[in-house]
């Protein structure tokens, strides 16, 4: 289920995004493997063109907030920002922020296509319809994610006129950048025991989420990066046994200039299997880490 939710399901779904829904339907058909590779051939490379376009995007506005204050709602376009990408680059937004994130852009298109995702605080439908249905084409979706066509020349209006709104409506608690733990665990006890009572529990996702552990004043044994660019990290903890056991975390290279061995954290992080290279190992992921 972690294989089709986070490896065949983006790698299927950045057809539509990028391209043309088509081509992951051609594959799920292929009768021929030389067919077949082909076409995995072509919506990997896909993929990879999303993953860059959306890298660059939330590149840019890490930049420039780190010199600008942040608003309540970030709303932001591009012309020449693919709408296919804007979904998953505004909730990755939204998890580092923690407030709504709107970004909208042509790609080519005639008009500014947009995708918004929600930190719990405001219904994004309402938000908008109070910002003024005057600004949009279209506009729909629910309360967590929408997306947006923007009349033409409403860009500026449109990023006033919803963080005017959002003022003047009355919030929830925001849940982006809360994390619940389940339980607080030693390293001692994670074996393929605990595993297996915990996959019982599997498919996890939306609306069954991966179970969470925290791990208090744990040692660092290690602290590398692995990947292309050093874009990955990898702790190592020691547990009593003289067992080792990985914590890892992508796209979170650079935290390992701020760790070390020896060092000691509270880390939170969720239990997986993890089969690289035909290598069967149990591992941490982490969610979280503070340093003690």
């Amino acid at each position: 289920s972690n294989d089709i939710g986070f490896t065949l399901g983006p790698l299927i779904n950045a057809a539509g995004r990028m391209d043309h829904a088509n081509m992951a339907v051609e594959l799920l058909r292929a009768e021929h493997n030389e067919e077949a590779r082909w076409l995995s051939g072509r919506l990997n490379t896909t993929n990879v063109e999303r993953k860059r376009m959306s890298k660059d995007i939330i590149s840019f506005i890490e930049e420039k907030y780190e010199h600008e204050e942040i608003p309540a709602v970030i709303a932001l376009g591009d012309e020449v920002w693919y709408p296919g990408v804007l979904g998953s680059s505004a909730g990755n937004l939204v998890e580092e922020f923690a407030r709504p994130v709107f970004l909208y852009g042509k790609g080519g298109g005639e008009f500014f296509k947009g995708s918004s995702r929600s930190d719990g605080s405001v219904n994004l439908v309402e938000l908008m319809e109070k910002a003024g249905a005057d600004l949009f084409l279209t506009f729909g979706g629910h309360a967590m994610a929408a997306g947006f066509t923007l009349k033409e020349g409403k860009e500026k209006e449109f990023v006033h006129r919803l963080n005017d709104a959002y003022k003047k409506m009355d919030k929830q608690k925001s849940i982006s950048g809360e994390i619940q733990i389940d339980k607080e665990l030693s390293l001692d006890t994670i074996d393929w025991n605990i595993y297996a009572i915990l996959a019982r529990f599997e498919p996890f996702g939306e609306g069954n989420p991966r179970p969470i552990f925290l791990f208090k004043n744990i040692e660092i044994n290690d602290v590398r990066v692995f990947g292309n660019g050093a874009s990955h990290l990898e702790l190592r903890f020691k547990k009593s046994s003289g067992e080792y056991i990985k914590a890892i975390s992508f796209g979170a290279g650079k935290e390992a200039e701020k760790l070390a061995k020896s060092m000691r954290i509270d880390l939170v992080g969720s239990l997986e299997r993890s089969t690289f290279r035909n290598n069967d190992e149990l591992r941490l992921r982490i969610v979280d880490y503070k340093i003690l």
